[in-house]
């Protein structure tokens, strides 16, 4: 089992997305790196949500909110 952290996709999709490609042991070519880690980026899913999210049974309210950003606008944390 390999957990990711959101924050660390954020901070290093690169980095994240060939740590994850290393330990399932798939080999990328260096030149399709670039292409790979832009169409994992939020930002271009978010984009692509529709084609990404098939919604076949109407579940999700905006396909491209799945992809918004996170943050502490985002979620609701509890503060003593």
């Amino acid at each position: 089992m390999l957990l990711v952290h959101y924050a660390d996709l954020e901070r290093d999709l690169e980095g994240t997305m060939r740590e994850i490609a290393g330990r399932l042991e798939i080999e990328v070519d260096e030149p399709a790196w670039p292409a790979l880690v832009r169409a994992a980026s939020f930002s271009e899913m978010s984009v692509r949500a529709d084609a990404l999210l098939p919604d076949r049974n109407g579940v999700l309210k905006d396909p491209d909110a799945f992809f918004r950003r996170a943050g502490t606008g985002g979620m609701k944390t509890h503060q003593p």
